[in-house]
């Protein structure tokens, strides 16, 4: 029996076979390189999103944390401030009038204390008459706010005129034009405050401040029914502030108003700032001055006492007129007195 061999491959067909086998195990090593590089990529895509994720949530609590330690720095400030008085009015006439509407129909007067617990709320009808100064004459004290804006007079004007109609030195007006003692449109003030404090030091922002956290204890108003009423109610209010005994204020007038420098004693007096000297200025003056010593503790008498001019006055340093006067502060009101 003849045993037949296998015929022989020719190389070309070795070869032909190689190059199938070789590219079938190619493909198949793509796929794989494909497949592994696809997950790395994926994987790479998700641990990068993660960590973003991550740093975005950190930095964000990182925020909220100095925000909240900020406020809480300022809002301290604001409770460190001492004795102010604070009117709260509305912003139009129409907010004014006595209507089923939330918004007030009453002007309040708030007398923050030194410890805020010890702090209170007396309130006027809206229709209460009042004589305004600057030659307005009489008005209803609910149309007074709009009435100087209307007129574009600034926050010196608005606040002296309410201190001169009511007989009490008020430190700061704020205007509402809806009942806005809890909404959004408070609390947007409230952080403008804290950021006027930390950027300009806003002496204002503080008294807002200390104004709001009081408010939020919802204390109810005394009703009163006259401004007699009301500054006997706050004599015994400033009863409390403490008199700046070694900061004494002289008002001498030089302007055409009789009287004007007795007035604005009066007005002083009441809110606790001594005046020893009250008198003629010996010659004619051109525009209202204050002159002080330079003393940093006669400071908040200093900015008391020129709040309740209508206009401001020209504050200079001048020891001369200090010492020839034998006060701290000495006022010298010129013919641009309104």
């Amino acid at each position: 029996m003849v045993r037949r061999l296998p015929a022989r491959r020719s190389s070309d067909t070795f070869s032909v076979v190689r190059k199938k086998t070789g590219s079938i195990r190619g493909i198949s090593q793509v796929q794989r390189s494909t497949r592994t590089s696809s997950g790395k990529n994926n994987w790479i895509f998700i641990h990068t999103g993660t960590r973003v994720l991550l740093w975005a949530t950190l930095i964000g609590v990182g925020i909220s944390l100095v925000g909240y330690i900020l406020f809480q720095v300022v809002v301290q400030q604001a409770l460190r401030t001492g004795t102010q008085t604070v009117l709260l009015v509305p912003s139009t006439v129409d907010d004014a009038a006595p209507a089923q509407s939330q918004a007030p129909h009453e002007i309040w007067v708030v007398a923050l204390a030194q410890n805020i617990v010890d702090s209170k709320i007396l309130s006027l009808p809206a229709d209460t008459p009042v004589e305004l100064p600057g030659g307005y004459g009489s008005y209803r004290l609910g149309a007074v706010y709009p009435l100087l804006q209307l007129e574009g007079k600034d926050t010196q004007f608005v606040r002296a005129s309410y201190s001169q109609s009511l007989g009490i030195l008020t430190d700061l007006v704020i205007p509402l034009n809806q009942y806005e003692r809890g909404d959004s449109a408070v609390k947007r003030k409230v952080l403008e405050s804290v950021w006027q404090w930390l950027v300009h030091r806003d002496q204002s922002a503080l008294i807002f401040l200390k104004t709001w956290l009081f408010l939020k204890q919802q204390p109810q108003p005394k009703p009163l029914t006259s401004v007699t009423e009301l500054q006997k109610g706050f004599s015994q209010f400033e009863s409390t502030r403490q008199q700046v005994q070694e900061c004494p204020v002289g008002i001498l007038n030089g302007s055409e108003t009789a009287g004007a420098a007795g007035k604005l004693s009066k007005l002083l007096e009441a809110g606790k700032i001594v005046t020893i000297r009250v008198g003629t200025f010996p010659e004619d003056a051109s525009q209202t001055k204050i002159y002080h010593d330079g003393r940093a503790e006669c400071a908040g008498v200093l900015a008391r006492t020129n709040s309740a001019l209508l206009q401001g006055a020209q504050i200079e340093i001048d020891k001369q007129m200090t010492t020839q006067y034998r006060s701290a502060i000495v006022v010298v009101l010129g013919k641009d007195l309104q």
